[in-house]
């Protein structure tokens, strides 16, 4: 037995040993396993029949933990593929059994995933969109919706998208978001919104003290502003657009007007945050033709007697015509006249804002037409207009109520060549109507003529009485207390330049209005005009029209107040800048003296070049003395002959 024992022993050993999972034996177990490559990602959880789970952190083999009973089979899946970057894992040799020993042929295949880079369009209205991709791929859209670059891009690359070409037409700004990140697992989705460019238009007002103004942008968009301060419009404009800005309507405040700086501009960039609305009380107003006979406003600062131009607010005449021009004395119309057609052209002056109505022109009763001279009889009831053609002066009542002209009547009649011209000059107590009769030809050895006539203040009839020599003398104009009137004429005519002027006072009788000349006259090297400042104390010309330019200055002399003859200069000339002689006129406060002139040309062309003035204060320093000291330079602008002012 014991022998027999002994035998058998090793032989269960070993049958239980096979049981346990080597030699083969029906209870043997063997493990599962392989290898990965291509992996990259983090993440990849292998399964082994649906239920032992392995994570594999990089290539190599692997091996599941749960080891498989001889003859079972088996499956090798995927559960959760990688990412970071996202990648797809294939598994071959995925599936078996398990014959007596480990299996090690399963093979896990990586390879990283791509994805797709676009997104969608949103807003677009213009032309010319165009995206790039990483800086160099580039995608022209041309509608909102959808979008796609060509290829893909690897899983865990970065991708940034721009805009290289932003649209027009209209201008627009797009913005991509996210506009740069890293690709994942899915494709990359890019919202592109598109809005248009539009800037804000504003600025700072300052000094208003009134209610009621009003500013508008490119005609429309009103904005009220109640107080000094920044303001901004609240409509924006598109890139590239015009502005305008301009006062609708000003304070109500008497006499207070905002003029603007820096009000308009082209092809907008950027925010307009510099218009600059100054508002302040004025001393008056003045107006002139420019070039196109377009009537200007300005409005006359105090102080300094500044012009802040308002722009045209009429036009005037033919494109042929020369133009005159007075005002009624209360200020509160004025008349411009086509001296060509002689229609009159009147104005209803505001004289808050110096704003002007329209009333209905009227015909100087000149059906021939050629006008030379406007003037209006102090008691604003009587306008007079000289006829070229028939030599007559023609009267027109002027309403009270309205200041319109009307029923046209000849009253005077004068024998003239066909080539003589009639100017006028009236007397401040409105008395005595002055004509000069004058050769236009210039025709050697034929003086000017001077003719008195005295106004019937009820009816405006004139009645003619003596009549003098006037020798040369082509302008005329009356002192202030209406004492004197002085006579400018040319001593001779000049190849190049003007020609030296004789100035003649004379004395004007009180009863009679007639004329005894002082003295023999003063002579200028050239010049143009002779004005007197209220008092009657100083008077002014200009000396001008020279090619030298030390002549374009504007003398002050004191006056002889018992002769009316010219003492002495009282101070050294003032500059006038220019060449030849544009109107100036003293405003009737005497406070300044307003000027035009036209820039200096090396051939002395009279008919071209643009107008400029400047504003010379009054007695500031020293009685009748002329400072100029003020900003104009330039800023006015006008025809030669027509400069009014409304204190």
């Amino acid at each position: 037995m014991t022998t027999r024992a002994a035998r058998l022993l090793p032989a269960a050993v070993v049958l239980g040993l096979l049981g346990c999972g080597g030699g083969g034996g029906r209870d043997a177990t063997y493990t599962v396993g392989g290898a990965a490559s291509g992996l990259a990602g983090a993440g990849l959880i292998l399964t082994l029949n649906g239920g032992a789970d392995l994570a594999v952190g990089g290539t190599g083999p692997f091996t599941f933990a749960t080891p498989l009973a001889n003859g079972a089979s088996y499956t090798v899946a995927v559960k959760t593929q990688p990412l970071n970057p996202a990648q797809t894992c294939v598994v071959t040799n995925a599936t078996g059994t398990v014959s007596g020993a480990p299996v090690s042929n399963v093979s896990v295949a990586c390879t990283t995933n791509t994805q797709p880079v676009g997104g969608t369009v949103g807003g677009l209205a213009g032309t010319g969109l165009v995206l790039r991709l990483n800086g160099s791929l580039d995608l022209p859209v041309s509608a909102n919706g959808a979008f796609s670059f060509p290829g893909s891009l690897a899983s865990g690359t970065t991708y940034a998208v721009t805009v290289r070409t932003q649209p027009t037409g209209p201008f627009q700004t797009c913005i991509a978001a996210p506009a740069s990140g890293t690709v994942g697992s899915s494709a990359v989705a890019v919202a592109v919104t598109c809005t248009n460019d539009t800037f804000a238009v504003g600025g700072k007002v300052g000094g208003l003290q009134g209610a009621g103004l009003t500013l508008q942008l490119n005609g429309g968009n009103d904005l009220a502003i109640s107080s000094a301060g920044d303001f901004v419009f609240p409509t924006r404009l598109p890139r590239g657009a015009s502005f305008a800005v301009t006062v609708k309507s000003q304070s109500g405040r008497y006499r207070e007007l905002c003029a603007l700086q820096g009000a308009a501009g082209a092809n907008l960039q950027a925010d307009v945050t510099t218009v600059a609305v100054t508002c302040q009380d004025v001393f008056g107003f003045l107006y002139t033709l420019d070039a196109n006979r377009q009537l200007l406003r300005y409005a006359i600062l105090p102080t300094r007697g500044d012009l802040a131009p308002f722009g045209p607010v009429a036009t005037v005449g033919g494109a042929s015509s020369a133009v005159a021009g007075t005002r009624a004395p209360d200020g509160k119309t004025l008349y411009l006249m086509d001296l060509v057609t002689g229609t009159i052209y009147p104005f209803r002056v505001d004289q808050s804002k110096g704003t002007l109505t329209p009333l209905d022109p009227a015909s100087s009763g000149n059906p021939s037409g050629g006008a030379t001279d406007l003037a209006m009889a102090p008691s604003g009831r009587f306008l007079y207009v000289s006829n070229f053609f028939t030599r007559e002066i023609v009267r027109l009542a002027v309403d009270p109520a309205t200041g319109a002209p009307s029923s046209p009547t000849p009253v005077a009649s004068l024998a003239a060549a066909a080539t003589d011209a009639l100017t006028f000059a009236i007397t401040p107590n409105g008395a005595f109507l002055y004509v000069l009769r004058f050769r236009q030809d210039s025709t050697a050895g034929v003086p000017s003529s001077l003719t008195v006539f005295a106004i019937d203040a009820t009816t405006g009839a004139l009645t003619a009485g003596p009549t003098v020599a006037a020798g040369s003398a082509r302008r005329l104009s009356i002192d202030p207390l209406g004492r004197f009137l002085y006579a400018q004429g040319q001593l001779n005519e000049a190849p190049f330049g003007w020609p030296p002027v004789r100035l003649q006072p004379y004395a004007i009788a009180a009863g009679t209005g007639a004329l005894t000349a002082v003295g023999s006259g003063h002579v200028f090297s050239n010049g143009y005009g002779w004005a007197m400042e209220p008092t009657g104390r100083f008077a002014y010309y200009r000396s001008t029209g020279s090619s030298t330019s030390g002549d374009n200055y504007l003398h002050a002399f004191e006056i002889d107040p018992s002769t009316g003859d010219i003492l002495t200069e009282i101070a050294t000339p003032t500059f006038a800048p220019g060449e030849t002689g544009g109107a100036y006129v003293i405003d009737p406060t005497g406070s300044f003296l307003f000027t035009l002139t036209r820039p200096r040309r090396p051939e002395l062309d009279e008919g071209a070049g643009s107008f400029g003035g400047s504003t010379f204060r009054i007695g500031f320093t020293n009685p009748g003395r002329l400072t100029s000291d003020t900003g104009n330079g330039g800023s006015l602008a006008g025809q030669s002959n027509v400069m009014l002012v409304v204190p």
